[in-house]
């Protein structure tokens, strides 16, 4: 917020977007925890798949969640803070390795 040097008319958008980021985080470590409930090594090669798929379709979801929210946000800006904020990297949610990487 500071970097962007977000005004009092920009604070709903840019709270429509925290608001947005930290649903998705919520969501996301709730169902992380189902996807990888166990031992990642004892599953079978086709289970481990099946766990991949659904981690991404759960990154993309959370991705679509934020995704508005930003848009709504980078509407608002001045062409200064857009230019800033092409320089930011936002912290997507649940970035992690996972047994894949």
């Amino acid at each position: 917020k500071t970097e962007l040097k977000i005004t009092d008319a920009q604070s709903a958008a840019w709270n429509q977007l925290a608001d947005a980021i930290r649903t998705a985080a919520k969501h996301h470590n709730e169902r992380m925890k189902g996807i990888f409930a166990g031992n990642e090594r004892s599953k079978t090669l086709p289970e481990r798949v099946e766990a991949q798929e659904q981690f991404m379709s759960v990154r993309v979801e959370e991705i679509k969640l934020i995704k508005t929210a930003l848009k709504n946000l980078y509407a608002v800006l001045s062409d200064e803070q857009k230019k800033e904020a092409d320089e930011v990297d936002i912290p997507m949610v649940g970035m992690m390795g996972g047994p894949w990487g």
